[in-house]
């Protein structure tokens, strides 16, 4: 994982960091869409903390101690805890352990991969950065934390359909993965604001809607019915779809056919769309690189 973009200083990319936590539990609904059953769940946590002093004195204070940080991540997954509603849940549950339990640490990079939300992908996720401020007074530790850089993924999504220009690939479907990364949504979706909080604006993530991956699902089921002859139309087409009828500003969409060319693993390519980028094309505002 990288670190988070911006830190300055000559310490600047010291840190801590747990790589794929591997732990069960509740997530909103499984794969079939049942309520309360657990999933695996794998978590990769980076803190980014100075080793200046730690690195000379070959001492553990003052520092964060990774193994009492996975452990205290791990307890939120005992045989008492609670289910967690949403991917949103989860995050600010993890985010509290790390920030505020450890007074040494004042930002986080959390990556959460759910392996088998999905029946026809490879994973369902979330990534962000977390960082803790210093609210005004009178304001609960949960408003210390403040989420940024927000974005969602599926990953490794496997469909088929008509795809090529050779005259043997307009004759069967073949295999295509698709790999989708969601950025900047429509706030109201995945965030609400504590209404209490008058002067400042507070962000507090609470969800990922279900309806933004049932409608991101949902077409991409239409996608085995596509005969497009390039992947780059191809991708261009989901792109569109999904920035202009999903609660989503902006996406990545990357497509591949594996059995493309025999010495090579995978072909692919990978564009990057906004919804401004197709509104100004019909406005005929939009003018090719």
């Amino acid at each position: 994982m990288a670190l988070p973009v911006g830190r300055t200083g000559p310490y600047g990319r010291d840190g801590v960091w747990l790589e794929d936590i591997q732990v069960f539990g509740v997530v909103g609904p499984d794969a079939w869409h049942r309520s309360g059953r657990p999933q695996p769940i794998h978590i990769s946590v980076k803190v980014p903390i100075s080793y200046q002093e730690a690195g000379i004195t070959d001492d553990l204070n003052g520092s964060i101690h990774y193994g009492r940080l996975a452990k205290s991540i791990m307890e939120l997954f005992n045989d008492q805890a609670a289910p967690f509603a949403s991917l949103g849940e989860l995050v600010e549950a993890i985010s509290k352990k790390a920030l505020l339990e450890f007074v040494q640490a004042n930002s986080l990079e959390l990556v959460i991969n759910l392996p088998e939300a999905l029946l026809l992908a490879d994973g369902l996720g979330l990534s962000t950065y977390v960082n803790k401020i210093e609210p005004p007074p009178g304001l609960d530790n949960e408003s210390r934390l403040q989420h940024a850089g927000l974005k969602l993924y599926v990953k490794d999504l496997r469909l088929n359909c008509i795809i090529g220009i050779n005259p043997h690939e307009r004759l069967e479907k073949q295999p295509v993965v698709v790999n989708l990364e969601f950025w900047n949504f429509d706030r109201h979706l995945l965030v609400e604001y504590d209404r209490t909080v008058k002067k400042i604006s507070v962000v507090r993530l609470r969800f990922i809607a279900p309806a933004l991956l049932i409608n991101v699902l949902t077409f991409l089921q239409t996608v085995e019915a596509s005969s497009c002859e390039t992947l780059e139309a191809l991708a261009n087409s989901i792109a569109k779809t999904l920035v202009l009828s999903c609660p989503v500003n902006m996406t990545t969409v990357s497509v591949h056919k594996p059995r493309a060319i025999t010495e090579v693993k995978k072909a692919g390519v990978t564009v990057t769309r906004t919804r401004d980028f197709y509104d100004s094309q019909t406005n005929g505002t939009h003018t090719p690189p």
